[in-house]
């Protein structure tokens, strides 16, 4: 715990940490946006009706 403490502590004390600080939270906005969108395109509903579809068509062959 404390070689992360001071991980932490390093990155907020060198110049290089803020770059890598900003790419980080650039990184997590992104990934929040892909699950944002993920979520209203109802990605999960999608593949499922189509799984479903394929399914019938598997059976009424």
């Amino acid at each position: 715990m404390g070689s992360i403490k001071a991980f932490i502590a390093s990155q907020i004390r060198e110049e290089d940490g803020a770059d890598s600080n900003a790419f980080a939270m650039l990184l997590g906005s992104v990934a929040a946006a892909i699950a944002s969108a993920a979520a209203l395109l109802d990605v999960n509903g999608i593949f499922t009706s189509m799984g479903s579809k394929v399914l019938a068509l598997i059976a009424g062959s």
